[in-house]
């Protein structure tokens, strides 16, 4: 149904997945980094205290993020079980922008159709960030404020793409038959959107408005629903 998976890239900053780990780590600790010293180790300050650190320390405590990735064909990628939005509502210049619910449980099938179409055509630039994030974060009255999602720093930028991916991993856990495959790779991901609505107002064009804007999660049911009925009756044959 569209690709779910991100590079621990973060869009913005091509870093590999261990330097990430020890961000965080020193992140999390309120440590800064003061300087290296002869031996190979850093010297960390958490407020007035002074620290040494060699740099396999600093990697073996990192370890405590590694459930954050997985390992994909030799390949790290982001593979966080985020799935409660820690940013409702963002201040962004003058502007105030609205998120979606824990789980994404309040978008509309078109809203979830909008994000996997703009991820699966990003690749990797801040505008691509931008442009998805808007989708996600609007303005009270639903519109987009694409100049005012430039305005919101670069690491909750990360935390909402992690939020995002966490929450669709869940459905598809939630909702394993409508995700199975992940997509046609290489195919049109707008197209395949419009397949699944077509599928769901039985290509009854009056009925595909009202497709688009049901509940999410009440038109993955019926997906996973059909899907399940469709296997039980090839099983019969």
């Amino acid at each position: 149904m569209g690709r779910t998976d991100s590079q621990a890239g973060l869009f913005d900053k091509q870093i590999t997945p261990e330097e990430v780990k020890v961000k965080m780590v020193l992140h999390c600790a309120g440590a800064r980094v003061r300087g290296k010293n002869g031996d190979g180790s850093f010297r960390l300050s958490f407020g007035k205290k002074r620290v040494d650190l060699l740099p396999e320390e600093l990697v073996s405590v990192s370890l405590v993020f590694d459930f954050l990735f997985v390992v994909v064909d030799g390949d790290v990628r982001v593979d966080p079980h985020i799935t409660r939005n820690h940013f409702r509502e963002i201040r962004a210049g003058f502007i105030r922008l609205h998120g979606p619910d824990d789980g994404l449980t309040n978008l509309k099938y078109r809203d979830f159709a909008d994000l996997q179409i703009a991820h699966a055509f990003s690749n990797g630039d801040p505008e691509d960030m931008d442009r998805f994030i808007s989708l996600l974060y609007r303005k009270e009255d639903g519109s987009l404020a694409e100049k005012a999602v430039k305005r919101i720093p670069a690491k909750v930028k990360v935390a909402i793409l992690w939020f995002y991916l966490g929450s669709t991993q869940k459905l598809q856990e939630l909702f394993p038959r409508v995700f199975a495959g992940g997509g046609e790779e290489g195919g049109n991901p707008a197209d395949g959107q419009m397949r699944i609505i077509d599928a769901l107002a039985k290509n009854d064009v009056t009925k595909k408005e009202a497709v688009r804007n049901s509940d999410l999660y009440e038109a993955l049911y019926t997906m996973e629903v059909a899907a399940e009925q469709y296997e039980e009756m090839k099983s019969k044959k």
